[in-house]
């Protein structure tokens, strides 16, 4: 290879190109905002189609869910007991259905999972519900899961909170 033909930027700055390299540099830096403005214009947002779940996302300033290529960006879902209820698997299976029908909103289904992050307010009660119902959604292939304890979930009633991340096949 000839002498000078695989140059850095750094070598061109010592080379006397400093200024071609510099305004190199700041070129590049200059389209960044633009790039990342046409990749968040090319998203999809998925927002709820109950009207006051909607209020609530817009106010807090959150989608259901962002398509961006073929990956999908769920928000955390709160698995809460409903007034009376103290079956866990009920609240979670109930979630899980809400899980389901945002990922076929967005154009997927639970096999397009490869993700899972679920937030526990106490956690060893909840996992093993969670594990219960989770295994008749999710099959084999499994998709990575990290469960975390928490002190606290918003709302303030919340248990678990389960956040997906999906890529279309």
């Amino acid at each position: 290879m000839a002498r000078g033909t695989n140059r850095s930027i750094g070598d061109a700055a010592n080379a006397g190109g400093g200024r071609r390299a510099i305004g190199l540099v700041a070129t590049m830096l200059a389209c960044l905002p633009v790039a990342a403005q046409a990749q968040r214009s090319a998203m999809t947002v998925i927002m709820p189609e109950n009207s006051g779940a909607r209020a609530a996302q817009e106010d807090w300033g959150y989608a259901e869910a962002v398509v961006a290529g073929n990956t999908i960006y769920l928000s955390g879902v709160v698995v809460g007991l409903a007034p009376g209820e103290t079956d866990l698997d009920a609240a979670f299976d109930r979630t899980f259905r809400r899980i389901e029908a945002s990922l076929k909103r967005a154009g997927a289904s639970w096999d397009d999972v490869v993700d899972i992050t679920s937030f526990h307010t106490d956690i060893l009660p909840q996992i093993a519900a969670m594990k219960r119902v989770k295994h008749r959604y999710v099959h084999a292939p499994y998709p990575a899961w990290t469960a975390i304890d928490v002190d606290r979930l918003l709302p303030d009633k919340g248990l678990t909170e389960i956040k997906i991340v999906a890529v279309k096949r």
